[in-house]
């Protein structure tokens, strides 16, 4: 339970309902669209929450993790993690979300968040090692 408050404190987004979303994919899109900075800033700071879960989840088992954390919070974290090139840029980011909304309307009524988080794997999705 501990480690569970500790990451969506990091991440700074709340997974429990859709009702706690602080912005949905709607606005998040309109932000976009419209060149205004929330936008960018909106997206940098969800990539950076992702960054720091990141490093918070590498300190614990996948086993404790499942058993601490919801569904929800636990997938958006293995999306997201150390799959995006380090050399990525936050106007980048906000391009391939932009465009991710664009081409998914249907999902724009979740959390922007975990619309970020989902536009991100989708962008640079963790290849499979090879067994050798």
């Amino acid at each position: 339970m501990k480690i569970q408050h500790e990451l969506l404190a990091l991440l700074g987004v709340t997974m429990f309902s859709q009702s706690c979303w602080a912005l949905d994919g709607n606005a998040l899109f309109s932000y976009l669209k419209s060149g205004d900075d929330v936008g960018l800033y909106y997206v940098a700071g969800v990539a950076d929450g992702l960054q720091i879960g990141d490093a918070a989840v590498k300190n614990i088992s996948p086993q404790d993790a499942e058993k601490q954390l919801n569904p929800q919070t636990l997938q958006m974290l293995k999306w997201a993690f150390g799959c995006r090139p380090t050399a990525v840029t936050y106007p980048q980011i906000a391009d391939v979300v932009k465009r991710y909304l664009e081409e998914h309307p249907e999902s724009r009524h979740k959390g922007a968040s975990f619309l970020v988080a989902e536009a991100i794997y989708y962008a640079w999705p963790c290849k499979a090692k090879a067994n050798h």
